[in-house]
């Protein structure tokens, strides 16, 4: 598998990291501590661990949280502007907010972006993640999970084979140019990276903070993160 990526590898990328500090149903959630380290801090270290990753920067308002990620080893080269820090803000408004950083390639640049909310999205998932980018030669890229079972299991009547997938929030690639024509990241010619429930899980509320909780314990004991 590594001797794969390391075919596959072409330039490594630059990664967003997106963080506002506001956040009415779980407050202070990006810098609280899960299982010994702030939630950001996965991500971060994640991307760190990651053979496709070049640079890591995050988007914060917060310099609580800029201090944290520099500690970690990411760069905040500047906070985010209040109004981009909205609970209607988008992930396109950040990313485009950001983009001045990504613009270092003849093409135009290209962005991966991770949401601090998916601590069980580990470096190997990046890996994997990028070598299908650089083996499709995508535009846009997004990790998603399969829900076809909750459409059968409310009785909808699917095509042969059809799957139904969502975005599971955890990675999205995508080539500048495109982010800026479409204004979103999942575009219709997005590819998909099928993930698994377990390691799909978002955190917005205390319960899915709990089940990351005891998800990242077991997998602790299991194996070196």
């Amino acid at each position: 598998m590594k001797d794969n990526i390391l075919e596959v590898k072409e330039k490594l990328i630059n990664v967003l990291i997106t963080a506002r500090s506001g956040s009415k149903r779980l407050p202070g959630k990006n810098i609280k501590n899960l299982c010994g380290k702030p939630l950001i801090a996965w991500s971060i270290l994640a991307a760190k661990k990651s053979l496709f990753v070049k640079e890591i920067f995050v988007s914060t308002d917060s310099k609580e949280i800029a201090e944290i990620a520099k500690n970690y080893g990411a760069l905040v080269p500047r906070l985010r502007d209040k109004s981009l820090a909205e609970d209607e803000t988008t992930s396109f408004d950040t990313a485009l907010d950001f983009s001045e950083y990504f613009n270092d390639h003849e093409d135009g640049g290209e962005m991966l972006l991770l949401q601090p909310t998916s601590p069980l999205r580990f470096f190997y998932h990046i890996n994997s993640f990028m070598q299908l980018v650089r083996e499709k030669k995508s535009r846009q890229c997004v990790a998603v999970r399969d829900i076809t079972k909750f459409f059968l299991l409310a009785n909808h009547k699917l095509e042969k084979n059809k799957k139904i997938y969502i975005p599971n929030g955890s990675m999205y690639y995508t080539k500048i140019e495109i982010l800026k024509k479409e204004k979103t990241f999942f575009s219709k010619s997005a590819d998909f990276f099928v993930m698994d429930d377990f390691h799909s899980i978002d955190i917005d509320t205390q319960d899915e903070w709990n089940i990351a909780k005891a998800c990242l314990e077991s997998h602790k004991i299991n194996q070196t993160l």
